[in-house]
């Protein structure tokens, strides 16, 4: 009888860590998803509001990804998004947060960085994306993509700073892509 007790609970355990993975992470990536981002993201606006201490925001949107999938199918545009995320592993410091917010779109909060300094990362990470030789290889082309940014402000809200990065990405997209808008 405590041999199956045990069996149950290490198989319990075992469950519970695979639900709570899914629960947090992006299955295809690995990044964080957007709903574990959304609770750090309060965490770091707690300290911006203590501290006062740069911090930026950055939404990018791979440009023109629908293409990618009806053109070579899904699995490449798995691979495609695999790839990004291995690449913004490499990039991000381990101070910063980046998550998978949605579809082909990310999400990164940079900590004790100003806005020049930030368009400098996004401007490499732009760079990095378009000359990597395997994204190249999936697509036949280079990979471009849209990037919103905007910083912290006092009395800043989630809402107030989503709004404005992603209006700032948007902006990026209507104004032929491959670029980067700040708000």
């Amino acid at each position: 009888t405590l041999i199956v007790i045990l069996i149950i609970l290490y198989t319990i355990k075992a469950y519970n860590s695979k639900l709570e993975k899914l629960a947090h992470y992006d299955t295809l990536t690995s990044l964080p998803n957007r709903r574990t981002f959304n609770e750090n993201f309060e965490n770091m606006l707690l300290l911006f509001t203590r501290n006062k201490n740069n911090k930026t925001m950055v939404f990018f949107d791979i440009d023109d990804f629908k293409k990618i999938n009806d053109s070579f199918g899904h699995q490449i545009g798995d691979k495609v998004l695999i790839r990004i995320a291995q690449l913004l592993k490499k990039m991000v410091r381990k101070s910063d947060y980046i998550s998978r917010w949605g579809g082909e779109e990310f999400s990164i909060l940079l900590n004790d960085i100003n806005i020049e300094d930030t368009k400098a990362f996004v401007i490499k990470l732009k760079n990095s994306l378009e000359s990597d030789e395997l994204l190249r290889h999936y697509t036949k082309e280079n990979v471009t993509a849209s990037f919103g940014i905007t910083s912290f402000k006092e009395n800043d809200t989630l809402d107030l700073i989503l709004s404005r990065v992603d209006a700032a990405l948007y902006e990026a997209k209507n104004n032929g892509k491959n670029q980067f808008f700040v708000k």
